[in-house]
């Protein structure tokens, strides 16, 4: 699965935290959440968002539920871990381009 090569290296955390977001620096729950990420983007562009289910998700990245739920709440966070990464290289080029 291709995802982009500036991914975040940033992981989703309960509501309860103070931070949305923390660093993380497992390599392999890094992957977990590219695959997920690229997953859910992927099947976005074959059926529409509500359709889609956790188990849909898992499946398509090749891990299993319980991984998905190690790193997400929902797909709504995945969603959002996604939107985040992309408004955070648009700020970062922004930023250079200056």
């Amino acid at each position: 699965m291709g995802v982009s090569p500036t991914f975040t290296t940033f992981c989703y955390t309960s509501k309860k935290d103070d931070s949305m977001y923390k660093d993380t620096n497992n390599s392999i729950a890094i992957q977990s959440k590219q695959w997920i990420v690229a997953a859910l983007i992927d099947l976005m562009k074959q059926k529409s968002y509500p359709n889609i289910t956790i188990k849909e998700i898992a499946q398509h990245a090749d891990l299993d539920r319980s991984t998905f739920y190690r790193n997400f709440k929902s797909k709504e966070d995945v969603l959002r871990l996604y939107i985040n990464n992309i408004v955070k290289d648009y700020i970062r080029m922004l930023l250079q381009s200056e």
